[in-house]
């Protein structure tokens, strides 16, 4: 199946990468990893979001970034590409955001698809 892709400009390279929709276990809470294409297929160069405790304070929509590894630069690209919006819900020195579910789905129908569906299940 083809997968959209989008521009991700990481330490001054731009790599065509495409997203992966998921969940953590077994918080269920909303994982988002960022692959490019690779000698066997899509392969995963970094996670966009982190699993934290589930104390932290989030809606099914909404996940902390993992900006220990890629910085600024996923903030960066969630809202250059309208992916989401920065919280102002700070929680160990990690940022929230608050991601666009249609979107998301625009680019992995299927991943969005069953993490919607699992919310419904909780």
């Amino acid at each position: 199946m083809y997968r959209k892709q989008l521009p991700f400009e990481y330490l001054g390279k731009t790599t065509m990468v495409v997203l992966h929709v998921g969940h953590y276990e077994p918080s269920g809470r909303l994982s988002i990893e960022l692959l490019q294409e690779g000698l066997y297929g899509l392969e995963p160069i970094a996670r966009m979001t982190v699993n934290l405790p589930v104390t932290a304070p989030l809606e099914a929509n909404e996940a902390f970034i993992d900006n220990a590894l890629v910085g600024d630069d996923v903030l960066r690209f969630i809202e250059d590409n309208s992916l989401g919006k920065e919280l102002t819900v700070p929680y160990e020195n990690y940022k929230a955001v608050a991601f666009n579910m249609d979107k998301l789905y625009e680019y992995d129908p299927d991943g969005a698809t069953a993490f919607m569906l699992r919310q419904f299940r909780l």
